[in-house]
């Protein structure tokens, strides 16, 4: 086969030339986190941050670790070797509602993968809420009460649970889909269309009318704070639903392992090397 008539079918890689040895980089993207971008989401933290700033891979909404935020927790919810974040205490991850990507109103979905401790306090994944504000119809939060999932979505739609007791010390992938139109749903593990499971609550839920606050994961800034117990990975706001083959595939892409590359040697350079690796899929 000529060469050159395949060549669409490589990646140039950069490799450096040691005494003994050749290095190659061949880093592989996250199949977790191209699967999360593929559907827009307004805020995505991975979480796998070393240092004190929380970084959104959206770029508009960075967020801060409080002292003492214990990152780098393994095994993360991801197989691709990004890290997660242990909440506990007060220790928790916050940014403040300068924009408008954390608002949600009409409609719109959250996701966050857990890995829960246990314990039957109320133990808060996200929420949004200023500090020492009240709560109104701008507040939404997604928590763990008595061992259930729970919500809330403003003093006009109240506190509710979904129905489900996620299993301690193991990780668990959710998605809420919430609006005002009454398809409400809880996909826990990917959903149905994955082998897990949805969850309904018995009455409608509504975001209400949003507006800018301050958003917290593993914090809820209550008269008694509240916070969470366990390891958090994977936060995304969605403006609008994630359909449940969407839910599934992300489910599914958090599994996938990047394969190693290989390595055609093609010459050397001044720098070093250049090969091309095969193109995966």
């Amino acid at each position: 086969m000529n060469f050159l008539t395949n060549v669409k079918s490589w990646i140039v890689t950069a490799c450096v030339l040691s005494v003994s040895v050749i290095l190659c980089s061949t880093a592989s993207a996250s199949a977790y986190k191209a699967a999360v971008l593929a559907d827009n989401p307004a805020g995505y933290w991975r979480l796998g941050d070393s240092g004190s700033t929380a970084v959104d891979e959206m770029g508009a909404n960075h967020g801060s670790y409080t002292s003492g935020v214990t990152t780098g927790f393994t095994p993360s919810a991801t197989a691709d070797g990004d890290t997660a974040i242990t909440a506990n205490g007060a220790e928790h991850m916050i940014i403040n509602g300068t924009t408008a990507a954390v608002d949600l109103s009409g409609q719109g979905a959250i996701e966050a993968w857990i890995y829960w401790a246990g314990g039957g306090a109320r133990q808060p994944i996200v929420s949004h809420r200023p500090q020492g504000g009240s709560q109104d119809n701008s507040n939404y939060q997604v928590y763990i009460k008595d061992g259930v999932i729970n919500s809330y979505m403003g003093t006009g739609h109240g506190e509710y649970s979904w129905g489900y007791q996620p299993t301690a010390n193991q990780w668990t992938h959710l998605v809420f889909n919430i609006d005002d139109s009454g398809t409400d749903t809880l996909y826990v593990n990917g959903g149905n269309a994955a082998g897990g499971s949805e969850h309904n609550p018995n009455t409608d839920e509504s975001f209400g009318a949003h507006t800018p606050s301050q958003f917290r994961i593993g914090y809820f800034p209550h008269s008694s704070p509240e916070s969470y117990d366990g390891s958090i990975d994977e936060v995304a706001i969605y403006k609008s639903h994630l359909s449940p083959t969407r839910i599934a595939a992300h489910f599914n892409a958090a599994s996938v392992v990047p394969e190693p590359a290989s390595c055609l040697l093609l010459g050397i350079g001044i720098l070093g090397l250049v090969c091309l690796r095969r193109r995966q899929g």
